[in-house]
């Protein structure tokens, strides 16, 4: 709220944060609320600026009040000398008759005016300043809202609505929701263009949480290969080597977990009458369905802020 600081000067607008649910902290004053757990996705939200905030501050215009009020004041002073009056108001020579004295409230009245206008000016402009710091402050408690909604989620597995081994990095917080939501992106991508390697994981995928987490694995370790070299890749266009490089990946951890899996070479593949056969192996697990649906909704939600 508008308040005046302990040396009477204007302190500009502050968001009221009395009735936050999350409490204000030291990233309040920044973007209006408090992004809270969401700070490694700080450019998902409007920043209020530090101009921004200046902007509401009466102490911030004085300076162009001042002028227009000098300027008001220096035009009012040349009538009155034109009119034989001095700058204190007082007749000079044979000046002090009545129509001298309506001209004289008129121009004190037209004096007022411009330094009445130059003031609406500012509230003006301070007003529209509180209004945007209100609108960005605004929109990211709707982006806040529309993370908590998608972490959530519907169905899926753990970690905020994400499944398998990404699903176990978020549940460790190895990974940012954006990056879970790329991921996302990713092997949705893979089942039109990997259909066989993404029906491979859909089926190896538990099996390989289930014997790491027995074993009790430290997720954290392998972030980096299945996160930020695969998103590397894909967002470079390497979308292949991103995939190859994923299920590589799930191979190597399994092998050093001790479990034997059914790879194929052939399942790389890429002909018309092996993608048909990925999709069909897909469409009849219940597993795509179980997972499918939630992701797609979650994706397309992320992807259009629907």
């Amino acid at each position: 709220m508008p308040g005046r600081d302990d040396f009477g000067g204007d302190r500009g607008y502050m968001e009221d944060t009395s009735n936050q649910t999350d409490g204000p902290s030291g990233n309040t004053n920044d973007y209006g609320i408090d992004i809270g757990r969401w700070g490694g996705e700080s450019d998902l939200f409007g920043k209020i600026t530090e101009g921004m905030r200046e902007a509401t501050a009466r102490d911030t215009y004085q300076p162009f009040f001042q002028i227009a009020q000098q300027s008001s004041q220096r035009g009012f002073l040349n009538q009155l000398n034109k009119m034989g009056y001095t700058a204190g108001g007082q007749a000079s020579g044979f000046a002090g008759s009545t129509a001298d004295s309506s001209l004289m409230t008129q121009m004190e009245d037209s004096y007022a005016k411009e330094v009445m206008a130059a003031e609406e000016g500012i509230q003006a402009k301070m007003a529209d300043a509180k209004q945007s710091i209100n609108q960005v402050t605004q929109a990211n408690r709707q982006t806040a809202l529309q993370l908590k909604g998608l972490e959530k989620g519907s169905g899926g597995g753990g970690g905020g609505g994400t499944s398998f081994i990404c699903g176990e990095l978020r549940k460790v917080d190895a990974m940012t929701y954006r990056e879970s939501m790329d991921m996302m992106v990713f092997l949705l991508k893979n089942i039109v263009t990997h259909p066989c390697a993404t029906e491979w994981y859909i089926r190896n995928g538990i099996k390989i949480i289930n014997e790491a987490n027995k074993q009790d694995f430290d997720w954290k370790s392998v972030k980096k290969y299945f996160v930020d070299d695969v998103l590397a890749y894909e967002k470079n266009g390497h979308h292949n080597r991103a995939v190859f490089l994923y299920i590589d990946n799930c191979l190597n951890l399994s092998r050093s977990l001790g479990l034997e899996l059914d790879y194929v070479d052939k399942m790389w593949t890429n002909s018309i009458v092996r993608k048909l056969r990925g999709w069909y192996k897909i469409l009849r697990k219940k597993q795509s369905w179980k997972f499918g649906i939630p992701y797609a909704r979650k994706v397309i939600r992320y992807k259009y802020g629907i």
